[in-house]
């Protein structure tokens, strides 16, 4: 079991560092969840500052990737983005300033120390550029919804051949592929875009020619936004209770969809079913159940649970669940 080998007072109380101590606490706090309900786990997108004290924050990453390898706890790290310069917590980046490609060149200061802790079963790293433009969008100025998903290329991206061979070249085995449901499927129970679709079965296939994988993502926070013009919007979220404009039936319908269109694609690693449902507990409640059935999926393949630690610390029961379910051919 995972919290079997990080028990006892002195997991993380050698550690001077008091955010060393934190941050391993924390980290102990879903593994003893994990353990109290016989599950295994994973840990979707984790990350570290790389522009400010980054020698202190790289300790603490240290402490906390050793401990997750210690406990056989696969995670993705957050993240690469060839758009998205400024982000803090990426460990690959664009070159930044006039005349970027927009695409992945650099290697950021954190990355020192996730190269040096690759996990066994892979190094893994998400990409978020596919779930970038969900606010106001910068080709129409309109909101983002199913009704304006935006514009592929200007308001959000998918990774290029060439970030791939970046990554691949950095020994990244796992790429963690976020998108947007809403423009998966532009109509709750209806057919997937063939467009979107395929930017994703585009990028599977080139991750597949240099030797990749790739878990999938949905990156909603267990929402759906609902537009009848560019200008309205409303959010909706999950619900177990079917009478709701967002429930379990239109998110089984979703993965049904998918995981029929996908059946077999020898670069799929596993779905990941939602990324961080922070909307889910106050409707279903702290004890609902699962979103999504497993019958759901292509048979021959296990469930295995995924959780992220701030899921795990910040909520119970039903949100833990909905978020915990994680789809693959990993071992379940």
């Amino acid at each position: 079991m995972i919290a079997a080998r990080l028990r006892g007072a002195a997991r993380y109380g050698s550690y001077a560092d008091a955010v060393v101590r934190r941050a391993l606490a924390e980290l102990s706090g879903f593994t003893d969840w994990l353990n109290a309900n016989s599950v295994s786990g994973y840990i979707g997108e984790c990350g570290w500052p790389w522009s400010q004290d980054s020698a202190a924050w790289n300790n603490v990453a240290r402490a906390y990737l050793r401990r997750l390898g210690q406990g056989q706890l696969f995670y993705s790290l957050y993240g690469a983005s060839g758009h998205f310069h400024a982000n803090l917590l990426g460990q690959y980046t664009d070159k930044g300033g006039i005349g970027d490609p927009l695409v992945l060149t650099t290697a950021r200061p954190s990355s020192v120390v996730s190269e040096a802790y690759r996990h066994p079963i892979g190094y893994s790293l998400t990409i978020p550029d596919p779930d970038f433009g969900t606010g106001t969008l910068p080709s129409n100025g309109g909101l983002f919804s199913n009704f304006n998903p935006g514009v592929v290329g200007t308001d959000y991206f998918y990774p290029s051949i060439a970030d791939a061979q970046f990554l691949a070249n950095r020994r990244v085995k796992i790429i963690r592929l976020t998108f947007q449901w809403e423009r998966l499927q532009p109509t709750l129970l209806g057919s997937l875009n063939v467009s979107e679709l395929s930017r994703i079965t585009g990028f599977l296939a080139a991750a597949n020619t240099l030797g990749m994988r790739t878990i999938l993502v949905p990156h909603n926070f267990a929402g759906y936004k609902i537009g009848t013009s560019n200008t309205s919007m409303t959010q909706q979220y999950l619900s177990t209770d079917t009478t709701k404009p967002l429930n379990s039936n239109h998110f089984t319908d979703f993965w049904s969809r998918l995981s029929a269109a996908l059946q077999g694609n020898p670069a799929l690693f596993g779905y990941s079913l939602m990324n961080e449902p922070t909307g889910i507990d106050a409707i279903t409640g702290p004890y609902g159940p699962n979103l999504v059935n497993a019958g759901t999926f292509e048979s021959g393949r296990g469930l295995d649970r995924h959780g992220r630690n701030g899921c795990a610390n910040n909520c119970s029961g039903a949100c833990r669940v909905a978020c915990s379910l994680m789809y693959g051919d990993n071992g379940g």
